[in-house]
């Protein structure tokens, strides 16, 4: 188990989202607090990276920093897809 210790700044800007005023620029969703509390806590799918540990929740996918031990390193909301 890893104790979060830490976020970068890359985290809270993915978690807040974005809506961009440029038409070539996607609007990104942000991520609720709460749906991310629950994938830490439970979640579904893990892939180890070389720097960074992906974890995959009902509805997001978080990724935690293996060099910098704890730290958040970003939130992408994500859809399981219908088979």
């Amino acid at each position: 188990m890893t104790q979060i210790k830490s976020h970068s700044l890359h985290f809270i800007d993915r978690v807040i989202g974005h809506i961009f005023d440029v038409p070539t620029e996607k609007a990104r969703s942000g991520v609720l607090v709460r749906d991310i509390k629950a994938t830490l806590l439970k979640w579904d799918y893990e892939q180890r990276k070389t720097e960074s540990l992906k974890i995959t929740g009902k509805n997001n996918k978080v990724s935690i920093s293996r060099t910098k031990i704890g730290n958040l390193v970003q939130v992408n909301p994500y859809k399981k897809e219908k088979r």
